[in-house]
């Protein structure tokens, strides 16, 4: 039992390290602008409710990130 614990938990590192060494090469603008392309298509497939959930969604994430946004272009002078 142990054995098999012990190689889940390195099964599960192994797989965290590998994406992690994905995230981690450099990108480059034509990978950027392929991705965006994607997501573009994605979005223009979407049915009008899932655009419409999808914009609220993005909204609330702005608003919610605005207070850190702000933060960061203006850090207060020590």
């Amino acid at each position: 039992m142990f054995f098999a614990k012990t190689c889940i938990v390195f099964l599960i590192l192994g797989g965290l390290v590998a994406l992690g060494g994905g995230l981690l090469k450099p990108l480059a603008m034509a990978d950027i602008a392929d991705k965006a392309a994607d997501i573009a298509r994605d979005i223009s497939s979407l049915p009008p409710e899932k655009k419409e959930l999808l914009r609220q969604s993005v909204g609330t994430v702005s608003r919610e990130l605005s207070p850190v946004g702000d933060a960061w272009r203006n850090p207060p002078s020590k």
